[in-house]
Formats: C-alpha cells, structure tokens, sequence
C-alpha cells in the first residue's frame, strides 16, 4: 500500500494497494500519543475500496511506531481487524499486519501487509 497523507485533509491518507487486496484504500489519523518508552502511537481509520467496489470496514487500528527523525516513523506493530464489508465481504473477518513507514513530512507512507481474511460460508 502507498498513500499521500493530507490528500484529503491533513489527517487522512488515499492511495492504492496492489497484490491480494487491490484497490483505493484510505486512512484517517484519529489520534497520536507520544509514549513513554519514546515510541508514538497512531490510532488509525481505515477505507477500502476493492477494484470491484465492493468496501471491506475496519475496527479502529493503532500504530506503534518509532521516530527514526523528526518526521519520519518507522512502524514496529500494526495490526489492522477486518470486520465486514459489501458484496462478497459482506460478514468477512480477519487481520492484516503491518510493516511500514509514515513520513509527515513530505505525506508519504508506505506499508506491505501480510494476515488473513476470511469471508463469509456462501458469499
């Protein structure tokens, strides 16, 4: 997945995802908190759109990541729960994980995600 953060404001992603699960995907950045082992935490709304238009919904996620600079984040642990969707999502479950990085700076973020996602007996 590659997104451009401020594409739509400036706490939300658009971009595209390639492999499995292709299509526009979207995040909005609810929340950031600075911890005290100096890592951040980012919790995250996630948007799918599949190429075929069906939506896959997302439980509110939280990236734990780890300032490599003033701008740049380097994601340690993010998993993402898939809980439904349209069309053939419509009840699917499952979880994506995530490596990554986010810069703020310059809107990039870049993530390859792995996990499973399981649809629904009959859709």
């Amino acid at each position: 997945m590659a997104t451009d953060l401020g594409a739509i404001d400036q706490q939300t992603t658009m971009g595209i995802s390639i492999g499995d699960l292709k299509g526009a995907v979207s995040a909005t950045i609810a929340n950031v908190t600075g911890n005290s082992d100096g890592t951040v935490s980012f919790v995250v709304q996630h948007h799918f759109v599949t190429e075929s238009g069906d939506t896959i919904l997302f439980a509110p996620a939280t990236a734990l990541t780890l300032p490599v600079s003033s701008t740049r984040y380097a994601v340690l642990d993010y998993a993402v729960t898939i809980n439904g969707g349209t069309g053939k999502y419509k009840n699917a479950t499952g979880q994506l994980n995530s490596i990554g990085e986010v810069d703020l700076g310059s809107g990039q973020t870049v993530f390859r995600y792995s996990g499973k996602l399981c649809l629904a007996s009959g859709s």
